[in-house]
C-alpha cells in the first residue's frame, strides 16, 4: 500500500498505527507533531488511529535550542 509522507510517496506492507510508523522510521513519538490526513493528533491517539492505504501524513519534528 502506499501513503504520502511528509510529501513523498512511501510505500507500507499494511495498515498500521501511527506509533508503528513513528518507530519504523526512527522517531520518537515524544519529539514529533503528526498530522493524520489533515487532522493533528495528540499523543495518546498515536497507539490508536491507523495508517491506511492512500493516507496523508505529516510528521514535525520538535527540536529545542536556545
Amino acid at each position: 500500500m502506499q501513503i504520502q509522507l511528509n510529501g513523498e510517496p512511501h510505500l507500507l506492507e499494511k495498515s498500521l498505527p501511527v506509533s508503528d510508523l513513528l518507530e519504523r522510521v526512527g522517531l520518537n513519538p515524544q519529539a514529533v507533531l503528526v498530522e493524520l490526513n489533515g487532522v493533528a493528533l495528540q499523543k495518546k491517539e498515536l497507539d490508536q488511529s491507523v495508517v491506511e492505504d492512500g493516507a496523508i501524513v505529516e510528521i514535525i519534528r520538535i527540536v529545542a535550542g536556545g
